[in-house]
């Protein structure tokens, strides 16, 4: 028998349009619900994130190291 490889009825497009809306649907509220699923993230600790991104500015070196450089450069 030969069968087409795309179904060519109405029904059974509208059926995979709203079986592709139903999974859509149930993906987009998972994503909005992650705060609720993840409750061991508070809000503080979100917060405090974007605070506390590192300055391209700063040096990577830690801060004993860079005051002995600054000592060194002002025995000089």
């Amino acid at each position: 028998m030969n069968h087409p490889a795309l179904p060519y009825d109405a029904k059974t497009w509208k059926l995979a349009g709203v079986v592709a809306l139903v999974l859509l649907g149930v993906a987009i509220s998972l994503a909005l619900m992650e705060r609720c699923l993840q409750p061991e993230r508070g809000p503080q600790e979100r917060s405090h994130e974007h605070r506390e991104r590192p300055n391209r500015h700063r040096s990577s070196l830690p801060p004993e190291v860079q005051r002995q450089f600054e000592e060194f450069r002002k025995e000089k």
